[in-house]
């Protein structure tokens, strides 16, 4: 077995050991309240609450398992140049490599993740316990998420299901339309877009012949009308998605060496190599605005 699912299924595992322990422990609320507060069982909420979604994270990149890109093991390293036959996992390989590139260019001080690659592929550096790579290199919370969420989007990583669901409810509601083409003397037909009836008013007409009194028919209607939307989203729920954004999110913040938020801890290091380096915060939504609009590089 690949030592990275090895760690992925130990990592499963022991998160739903903690899940465990802690829905044990949230089982009688009044005596968790006695010890821990209000404010600790409520917070005990959360952790279960994150902890059943990294669960699932972690049990979808299982299942989808070989991952995306192993950075932990640099024999590993794919920068999609041997491939004869490109597909959507090669693709995403790449994104991997390219954000990587892209965050060590962006850090602070700023990197060359390739040549790093390279050196250590080769045997000219060694990395060592508390110097790797991610630990020389800052890039704040705010420039971390910035770039993946550029990346998610470029790529066409970003799930779109709940929103095609929103749409869909929508259109049951107000917001449904359907084209007609309207033909008048001497002109040609052009498309205009006419509302369609709400469910809920579509139900009431069905229902008139029942010869119900008006307020048993708009009740009935509405039950109908909240019983379909339920069963939509019932759907909404029941059926795995976004997994090849949560796992490209999941590889680059957990698997990759991607640079550290930590700014005491960058400092920390090149002041051992003898370097006193000044970390700038920026705004990512303006400072990098330019560069990807390609007006500076």
């Amino acid at each position: 077995m690949e030592p990275y699912k090895e760690k992925l299924i130990k990592e499963y595992w022991e998160t739903v050991e903690k899940i465990n322990s802690l829905s044990k422990s949230l089982e009688n609320e009044d005596d968790f309240k006695k010890t821990s507060g209000e404010d600790g069982f409520n917070f005990a909420q959360k952790r279960l609450t994150a902890l059943e979604n990294y669960r699932d994270v972690l049990s979808a990149q299982i299942e989808t398992f070989e991952p995306i890109l192993d950075c932990h093991y640099p024999d590993d390293y794919d920068d999609g140049k041997d491939c004869k036959m490109i597909d959507r996992d090669t693709i995403i390989r790449q994104a991997v490599g390219n954000i990587l590139r892209e965050m060590f260019r962006k850090s602070q001080p700023s990197g060359d993740y390739d040549e790093y690659v390279r050196k250590l592929n080769e045997g000219e550096i060694k990395e060592e316990p508390g110097s790797e790579i991610y630990k020389r290199h800052y890039l704040s919370r705010e420039e971390y998420e910035y770039i993946v969420d550029k990346y998610v989007d470029a790529y066409g990583m970003r799930d779109k299901w709940n929103d095609y669901f929103d749409i869909l409810i929508d259109f049951l509601g107000p917001s449904g339309k359907k084209e007609v083409s309207v033909k008048e003397d001497d002109f040609p037909s052009r498309r205009e877009y006419c509302n369609l009836p709400e469910m809920v008013e579509i139900f009431k007409e069905k229902i008139k012949k029942f010869n119900l009194n008006e307020e048993q028919t708009t009740k009935l209607a509405e039950d109908l009308n909240n019983a379909v939307l339920e069963r939509v989203n019932e759907c909404r729920e029941f059926y795995n998605h976004d997994r090849e954004e949560h796992a490209f999110r999941f590889t680059v913040g957990l698997m990759c060496p991607s640079p550290t938020c930590n700014k005491e801890e960058v400092k920390k290091y090149w002041a051992k190599q003898g370097a006193n380096i000044e970390i700038v915060e920026h705004d990512p939504e303006t400072f990098w605005e330019k560069d990807y609009y390609g007006n500076e590089d």
